[in-house]
């Protein structure tokens, strides 16, 4: 039997190397959806290397980066 592994908010955006406002706003345009355990946000490995392979949109990648200046 296949058993989905997750991994937390901190380990998605060091892995990605994105901020929380980029992973809200993902989550918000159905990019990449967390999973609710308890009161954490988690994220399917499989969801986070379809990101990595699929290429993220310029828009939303810079997101965080408008937002820090």
């Amino acid at each position: 039997m296949y058993k989905r592994q997750y991994l937390n908010t901190k380990q998605v955006r060091e892995l990605l190397n994105v901020c929380e406002g980029t992973l809200n706003l993902w989550a918000k345009r159905g990019y990449l959806v967390p999973v609710k355990v308890g009161n954490k946000n988690m994220y399917a490995k499989s969801d986070i290397r379809r990101v990595q392979t699929g290429g993220k949109s310029e828009s939303v990648t810079s997101y965080c980066k408008r937002k820090e200046k």
